[in-house]
């Protein structure tokens, strides 16, 4: 087993930490950040006897694979391999010798986050805030009482995003993100960059390599830790100010419905005001079952679904109480326009669970040539790449414009499955393309935010890692 050393940059930040009560340690991907912060998690659990200590991301299952799964048990292994602890699995607890308890939990989940906010904490981790809204980070630290004599710690770590960011307002600006006024006391803030360079002896050079290869604009984030405004923004105006937390009734409802990702949202209406309510569905669905789900999940607010126009009629006919949206001419600029006037005159709300759809908001942007571009849109494999259909093995590059059956996965009875598929087509040209090689040999190239079914659920490809076991359909048949 391979023995924790800290490296010259972690030594800093246990430093830094110990000095104040809040501390961001921000920069590139795989720079040992989230490992010293969890490190710190077990050294305070272990020290202060009997205390509650929380780390937390955006989206619960994010926060299960990333840090349940890999992070927590490689510190425990590494750091405290002597340590006997139980790991309850029911709800994602950790439960010490001396009777401390260290919690995983997510902001998307609202009953799990009640019965986690039930607890106050001696410490708290925010894990990737770049995803953490700040009524969300303002609600987290109403629970950070811990017992007396013990000092409260509060932990964050991100990617830099945007200079619009709560985090960067006050750890950068030192203003308050909701009125920009200027904080009374920076002493309880505590700031420290990590890069990748930082971490060269934990990390492998295939992955430094990996990184060289991302676009200028991402390799400023994911290797130099830099802030990066998107250029050609269109929601520029989008700020954290606009996430709410509670909802009201409101007049009526719409949802859409991309049948592309197989993924819908809630929009609700109340007075002037325009309100993204909830968002559901993912590529792991068909579009009957995103229907079943809108219809359990949505169908007490009696809605209009609207389907994408490119799909056709036929893409009405899997969904209750549905009609094309269909895009005229100058729809989708008037669109824009409207939803800029929304945000600017402060009608424009969306709820914190939304983080898929305020992410596409982030995301949205024009490139060179006044085109619009979504970031975040369409998933891409090859045009080489092999489809396991009912009459054979094709190229899905000779599949376009074509419909027919192929073999998939039932993530419900685990079992192969046969499915259909439809409107085929070219999404990207000259796409950042990324490498995963499966220990059989066989290779996916793809963008680096495909989804890839694995062992512990869905991951983007570029977030796979060595120990991640990708689901073999002709195995689990």
């Amino acid at each position: 087993m391979r023995t924790f050393k800290k490296t010259p940059k972690q030594h800093e930040a246990i430093d830094i930490i110990s000095n104040h009560i809040e501390t961001l340690l921000e920069g590139g991907s795989r720079s040992g950040k989230t490992f010293i912060e969890i490190y710190v998690m077990f050294a305070r659990a272990i020290k202060y006897a009997g205390t509650d200590h929380l780390s937390v991301r955006a989206v619960f299952n994010d926060a299960k694979k990333a840090l349940w799964y890999k992070t927590i048990p490689d510190v425990h292994k590494m750091c405290f391999p002597t340590l006997q602890v139980n790991y309850n699995k029911t709800d994602f607890f950790i439960e010490f010798p001396n009777g401390s308890r260290y919690w995983i939990g997510g902001l998307d989940n609202r009953e799990r986050l009640e019965k986690v906010l039930g607890n106050e904490y001696a410490t708290i981790h925010e894990n990737e805030i770049s995803q953490i809204s700040h009524t969300g980070h303002s609600l987290l630290k109403t629970r950070l009482n811990p017992p007396k004599g013990v000092k409260p710690i509060m932990l964050l770590d991100q990617n830099p995003s945007h200079k619009r960011h709560w985090g960067y307002k006050i750890f950068h600006q030192g203003i308050n993100p909701v009125d920009d006024a200027p904080i009374a006391d920076m002493s309880r803030y505590g700031l420290l960059k990590m890069n990748p360079a930082d971490n060269l002896e934990n990390i492998s050079e295939t992955y430094m390599d990996t990184l060289l290869t991302l676009s200028e604009q991402e390799r400023k984030r994911f290797i130099d830790g830099e802030y990066t405004d998107i250029v050609g923004a269109i929601y520029n105006r989008f700020n954290d100010s606009m996430v709410i937390t509670s909802l009201k009734p409101c007049d009526y409802y719409v949802v859409g419905v991309d049948l592309i990702t197989y993924a819908a949202v809630l929009v609700g209406f109340l007075s002037n005001d325009v309100i993204v309510v909830d968002e559901l569905g993912g590529h792991d669905l068909t579009a009957a079952e995103l229907n079943k789900l809108i219809v359990a999940e949505w169908g007490k607010y009696r809605y209009k679904a609207y389907i994408d126009w490119n799909l056709s009629e036929t893409g009405t006919r899997e969904f209750d109480n549905s009609s094309l949206a269909i895009k005229g001419a100058g729809s989708v600029e008037a669109g824009i326009n409207q939803i800029k006037q929304l945000m600017e005159s402060k009608h424009f709300w969306i709820h914190e669970k939304c983080i898929r759809t305020r992410t596409e908001i982030e995301g949205y942007r024009r490139d060179d040539n006044g085109k619009i571009v979504k970031e975040s849109d369409h998933f891409c494999v090859t045009g080489e790449t092999i489809v396991n259909t009912v009459k054979g093995n094709y190229k899905i590059k000779d599949l376009l414009g074509k419909e027919g059956h192929l073999y998939c996965y039932n993530e419900l009875n685990k079992k192969k499955a046969i499915g259909k598929y439809k409107n085929v087509m070219l999404t990207k040209q000259k796409a950042k393309i990324i490498k995963v090689e499966l220990e059989d040999g066989r290779v996916i190239r793809c963008t680096k935010d495909h989804p890839i079914l694995t062992n512990v659920g869905w991951i983007r490809a570029g977030d796979l890692k060595t120990n991640n076991e990708v689901i073999d359909i002709n195995v689990v048949y």
